[in-house]
């Protein structure tokens, strides 16, 4: 997907932490709703504590699998205000799209309705929201991973 602007990026934020997790592919989340509705992209992972610290030693995040501490990485150091979020829907259509707005921040305590663990936050002014836009013509008929975050 070509960025909106040359030094910009696009991201694909599935907003999940696992395979399992659909919380933005899944539209009756209360997660993705409060995101949308709230101007916010959120990421798990919360036992990491705040990724602009001394992170890298705390045990929980040396658990991870490299896919996840590159997807932590990617969310709170590489995107920068300007980029391009896409939420997806499925492996074929993007749900949502914004524009990251503000830096990366850590809440301690997530608002009323969402995860417990969605601690990491960019806010994001969300351009179009569900709009089921099929990828496939866009993308050379070629399907979204289902990794969390994405260039």
């Amino acid at each position: 997907m070509m960025p909106a602007r040359a030094q910009h990026l696009s991201w694909g934020a599935g907003q999940s932490r696992h395979l399992e997790d659909f919380h933005c592919r899944h539209w009756a989340s209360p997660t993705k709703n409060y995101c949308l509705a709230n101007g916010e992209a959120r990421i798990g992972w919360g036992k990491t504590g705040d990724l602009r610290g001394d992170y890298e030693q705390n045990a929980y995040y040396q658990s991870l699998g490299g896919g996840d501490k590159g997807t932590l990485s990617y969310f709170a150091e590489q995107m920068v205000v300007g980029d391009i979020l896409l939420c997806i829907h499925s492996a074929e259509q993007i749900g949502s799209i914004g524009v990251v707005t503000g830096d990366y921040r850590y809440e301690a305590q997530v608002p009323a309705g969402v995860l417990g663990d969605y601690q990491h936050v960019r806010s994001v002014r969300w351009l179009y929201r569900d709009i089921n836009l099929s990828i496939l013509p866009l993308n050379d008929e070629r399907q979204f991973t289902l990794k969390t975050v994405a260039r």
